[in-house]
């Protein structure tokens, strides 16, 4: 009897664990174009092409052939005065957050984008730094920090605000109370965040922590949060690093502070969940290393199931593919300069 039931567990385990031997490249698409700056945002789009918000240079769709310039700086109905957060929406349109109160919804023409409709987001006044987001079981999931209340002596923040299909708050999650000491010294808005769905659940990670926080997307409801397994190589951030500094920076200096920040410690470039992965891409800082590596957690358990070194940044996947820009971070890699996208199957 105690056979069969450690027989049982043991098929359990391994039916529940999804196989995983090796990433593969399957298709290179080069272009001549050059792209200077960095990736702020980046997704996958319906046909499996990228879209991106590159600093400096705005959005753009990248496709085998070309890349196209989309939803550029300005007031018009196909443009956007800011990109705070790109995801896709229903039946393969594009969602852009333009700011706290606005997303404007895209459809795909062609080779381009065309804008579609707005919806309108019912909020206060209080201050909301958006980084990420998601449309899941017909709310609108924002990821980022936001300030709900504050005195002189705590600040209540929440880190994922939902809204209903027209734009209706419903609810705010992973509400914390934080000194307000905190602001004086730091940025934490500075960080970027990242938002996924793997079946009824919400996962939330913030680029300088490997720790995930789930809630249920069904509930609206706080989970737990998990602390993800560190590779030998992990590098944190230093508790005072990016600082804010009195008196403030020139913007030249904060300019190269930031770019110093984002290449010194092993952030989180990007998150996603492909298969039963959660995928999760970290820097390495270390010379004898690749430029990223990316850790294939059980996106059921978190355990660490496989690492793979990486010099191209990961965009965002698609029907078991990884979608990466060739040799790393435009704008923070210097040697980075051509458009070029790298497309591993995961098999």
């Amino acid at each position: 009897m105690r056979a069969i039931l450690l027989v049982s567990i043991i098929l359990s385990v391994f039916s529940f664990a999804p196989g995983l031997e090796e990433i593969v490249l399957t298709d290179k698409w080069e272009h001549t174009d050059e792209i200077p700056g960095r990736i702020q945002h980046s997704v996958i789009d319906k046909d499996g092409c990228p879209v991106g918000c590159f600093f400096i240079i705005g959005n753009k769709l990248i496709t085998r052939d070309k890349v196209v310039s989309i939803a550029p700086w300005g007031q018009g109905p196909d443009e956007v005065t800011n990109t705070s957060s790109i995801f896709p929406y229903k039946d393969g349109d594009l969602a852009i957050i333009e700011s706290p109160s606005r997303i404007k919804i895209f459809k795909k023409e062609n080779d381009t984008y065309k804008f579609k409709k707005s919806i309108w987001l019912k909020r206060g006044e209080t201050f909301h730094a958006i980084h990420n987001s998601l449309f899941f079981d017909g709310k609108f999931f924002i990821a980022g920090l936001e300030i709900l209340k504050t005195t002189q002596a705590e600040n209540e923040v929440s880190a994922i605000k939902v809204y209903g299909e027209e734009g209706n708050s419903l609810k705010n999650l992973l509400v914390e109370k934080w000194p307000a000491k905190i602001f004086e010294t730091r940025n934490p808005s500075q960080m970027r965040r990242y938002i996924l769905n793997y079946k009824d659940n919400i996962y939330y990670l913030i680029e300088n922590e490997l720790r995930v926080s789930v809630v249920s997307g069904k509930n609206l409801v706080d989970e737990k949060k998990v602390e993800l397994k560190k590779p030998d190589f992990y590098k944190k951030m230093p508790d005072d690093f990016f600082s804010r500094k009195k008196p403030p920076m020139a913007p030249l200096e904060l300019m190269k502070a930031v770019e110093h920040w984002l290449v010194s410690y092993s952030r989180i470039t990007k998150a996603v969940v492909e298969k039963d992965w959660l995928i999760i891409q970290v820097r390495t800082c270390n010379p004898k290393l690749k430029r990223f590596a990316l850790l294939f957690y059980n996106a059921g358990n978190f355990n660490l199931e496989k690492t793979f070194f990486i010099d191209d940044l990961l965009l965002g996947s698609k029907d078991g593919k990884l979608y990466c820009y060739g040799g790393g971070d435009p704008g923070l890699d210097d040697d980075i300069v051509k458009a070029v996208i790298k497309i591993y199957s995961i098999k």
